[in-house]
């Protein structure tokens, strides 16, 4: 993907693309995105996946990365984040109540920022570290898997086996 040739393509001086990033262990690439909504002095920025398998979205070319971005430009609007958020706590409240599995990643991502380590089925346990993501540690990039260590999610089963360890030995 050409940077230069997707930031030529989009003619909407709303969205300002900022930079590629790919995740090489996960197979996933996002462009990093800033959404401004001038008319309410708003502005959301952050990544948005373009190449992610686990959703099957697969945008290949510069053109296509383009009119997708006008087309989800909406979603990011001041007010639409805010229906957005309305919508998805009355959900977590009534269908999902009591299913705590992805309720904290609904919670970050209702801030709209990444600021901690989501811990695994809501059990807090970090085998290094704790949930708070490191201040010296990039929050995207190669270098911010570094920022995951600990964390059920880097390594489910060193997490599981230092957990079993840490509870037979109490």
């Amino acid at each position: 993907m050409d940077l230069e040739k997707l930031q030529g393509l989009i003619n909407d001086d709303d969205i300002e693309v900022i930079t590629l990033h790919g995740h090489s262990k996960a197979s996933e690439l996002y462009v990093e995105v800033a959404y401004h909504d001038r008319e309410n002095q708003f502005k959301w920025s952050g990544l948005i996946p373009y190449h992610y398998r686990r959703t099957a979205l697969f945008i290949e070319s510069e053109e296509a990365l383009s009119e997708y971005l006008i087309g989800i430009k909406p979603y990011f609007k001041k007010d639409a984040i805010r229906e957005w958020i309305k919508q998805e706590k009355e959900l977590w409240r009534t269908k999902y109540k009591g299913k705590y599995v992805t309720k904290p990643f609904f919670d970050e991502l209702a801030k709209m920022k990444w600021t901690s380590k989501f811990p695994p089925f809501g059990i807090k346990y970090f085998y290094e570290s704790d949930e708070n993501w490191p201040d010296d540690v990039p929050k995207i990039g190669k270098d911010a898997e570094q920022g995951c260590v600990g964390c059920g999610w880097y390594d489910i089963q060193k997490w599981r086996v230092i957990l079993n360890e840490l509870i037979k030995s109490q």
